[in-house]
Order: structure tokens, then C-alpha cells, then sequence
């Protein structure tokens, strides 16, 4: 599974990259720290090997992670990858964002490790 992580925070990113290769070795994790590198990385994976999900932040420098997945919508791929939102915010408008976005799963982000749990549990969901 090749899985791309849009998250401007280096140690966030570092985070889930350290989980992912205890949890599941087996995932391809790259690291998008911006929504412009996230897309263009998007499309040039496009033809070679795409990506089945991107995992989005939500407080992101140039838009906030609903635009990405707006642009990301509007680009529309012939196969999509999997849409899932792993942020910190828990605000009703976050939550009515990604409904309306129809992402494949929101993952609370939080100081606990076991948040790291319920990504790849939601990564294994979305992957059917």
C-alpha cells in the first residue's frame, strides 16, 4: 500500500512515519508538507504507481486540508486514492467538512500513541 501524508509539522510526519514501520512495514509512506507538493506529487504518481490514500491534515500552510481535497476532487483521477483526514481538531465544522467532502475516515490525531491504532485500523478499512 502506498500511502502519501500531507502534514506541514516535520514532527508529525516524522510520528506516523516511526508508526507506520512498527505497525505495518509493509505501507509505502511519503510525505507531502504542503498541499501544492501533495497534488503535484499526486499527479506524477499517477501514471507509474498511484497512491491508494492520502492521509490530510486539516491546518495546512496555503489552504486548509478540505481545499486540498476540493482541488484534489476537481483534478479528478481516473482511480482516486482513498481520502482519510488524521488531524487534531475535533470542531463540528471540521466534522460537517468531512462529511460534505465524503473523506473515507477521520482520525482524531492526539497525544496518545493508540491514535497511530485507529489510523491504521481506518488505512485497513478504506483499503477494502
Amino acid at each position: 500500500m502506498r500511502i502519501l501524508y500531507l502534514e506541514d509539522d516535520p514532527l508529525d510526519a516524522e510520528a506516523l512515519r516511526r508508526a507506520l514501520a512498527k505497525l505495518r512495514p509493509e505501507i509505502t509512506l511519503s510525505i507531502a508538507s504542503s498541499p501544492r507538493t501533495a497534488l503535484a506529487r499526486l499527479h506524477e504518481a499517477r501514471a507509474a504507481a498511484p497512491f491508494d490514500a492520502v492521509v490530510v491534515d486539516v491546518s495546512l500552510p496555503e489552504m486548509n486540508g478540505f481545499e486540498f481535497i476540493d482541488r484534489l476532487a476537481a483534478a479528478a483521477p481516473a482511480r482516486p486514492p482513498r481520502i482519510l483526514v488524521f488531524t487534531s481538531s475535533e470542531h463540528r465544522f471540521d466534522l460537517d467538512e468531512a462529511e460534505r467532502t465524503r473523506v473515507d475516515a477521520y482520525v482524531v490525531k492526539t497525544a496518545d500513541p493508540r491514535c497511530f491504532d485507529d489510523l491504521v485500523r481506518a488505512l485497513d478499512v478504506v483499503r477494502c
